[in-house]
């Protein structure tokens, strides 16, 4: 028989498993967050779409005009237009890695903020060890607490 480890002299709790993944993605808190996340991606999709639209508007002129253009005009605007398509790369780019950048920062600070809420409630239910689920070969659904973790840090984020 496995020996079993002491805490403050009594037997410990049995173990708990949890998905903090998924606490960090279903909690209301993370919802709300990526929501706003969304909205601001939103708004910056808005703004590139409209400069899009000029650039479209550029070639276009460019196609029906050019025709009725000097050599010096059309250049001028070949070259406009060229500049245009560089600053609308590189807003894209851009855009794409400041998403990238605040997804990553979002994730990682409800991450932490999740692992916090699992110390506090290891602490409080005298728990001497809970495991990530994913980490876990097979255990009995009974031991999962990832509903009461995303129930406590809901509470706490109010």
């Amino acid at each position: 028989m496995p020996a079993m480890a002491k805490k403050n002299g009594k037997p410990p709790k049995q173990s708990k498993a949890t998905k903090q993944s998924k606490a960090a993605k279903e909690s209301k808190a993370a919802k709300k967050a990526r929501t706003l996340l969304m909205d601001e991606l939103n708004e910056k999709r808005s703004v590139f779409g409209r400069k899009q639209d000029e650039v479209r508007l550029l070639e276009e002129e460019i196609k029906i005009k050019g025709d009725g253009m000097t050599e010096s005009q059309r250049r001028e605007k070949n070259d406009q237009l060229g500049r245009e398509v560089k600053n609308l790369q590189r807003l894209k780019t851009d855009l794409e890695e400041e998403l990238n950048k605040k997804n990553v920062d979002l994730t990682q600070k409800i991450l932490q903020e999740v692992s916090d809420v699992i110390k506090e409630f290891m602490k409080k239910e005298k728990y001497t060890l809970i495991l990530e689920k994913k980490s876990v070969v097979s255990s009995d659904e009974a031991i999962d607490i990832t509903e009461k973790i995303l129930r406590l840090y809901d509470a706490k984020k109010k």
